[in-house]
């Protein structure tokens, strides 16, 4: 699971790097290459997934859930499609029954990140798993 908290540490930084950066006056739909931000690990990972699986948690209004579409929503969404966007990845929202089976599904690797974790010690021992 320390591969997880270090791709959520990642996409963290990434959030704070692209509000932050000089890139933020121009037009939102340009898509910008910034290899500066990037260590040669995480290009070489994201080179390796085109398509990073993310699980929200469905319970988690208004940061994050599904809507009645089955469409990923909230703010968290919005910083995920923004992610993709600048970085020119692409996430697939992983649909999960609830937040227990965000947590099993990451143990077993089915899920490359958890977008809005909240530091709790419920949370901390839900996510490490060492």
């Amino acid at each position: 699971m320390r591969v997880l908290a270090v791709t959520f540490s990642l996409f963290f930084f990434l959030f704070l790097f692209l509000f932050f950066s000089p890139w933020k006056s121009r037009a939102s739909s340009e898509k910008h290459d910034i290899p500066a931000v990037l260590t040669e690990g995480e290009k070489r990972w994201i080179a390796a997934h085109p398509v990073i699986r993310l699980a929200p948690d469905p319970d988690f209004r208004p940061i994050e859930y599904f809507d009645e579409k089955g469409d990923y929503s909230g703010i968290a969404a919005d910083y995920a499609r923004l992610v993709e966007r600048k970085l020119g990845i692409r996430f697939e929202f992983v649909h999960c029954a609830n937040w227990d089976d965000v947590i099993e599904r990451a143990r077993h690797r089915d899920v490359d990140v958890l977008n809005a974790v909240v530091k709790s010690p419920r949370q901390r021992s839900d996510t490490d798993c060492g």
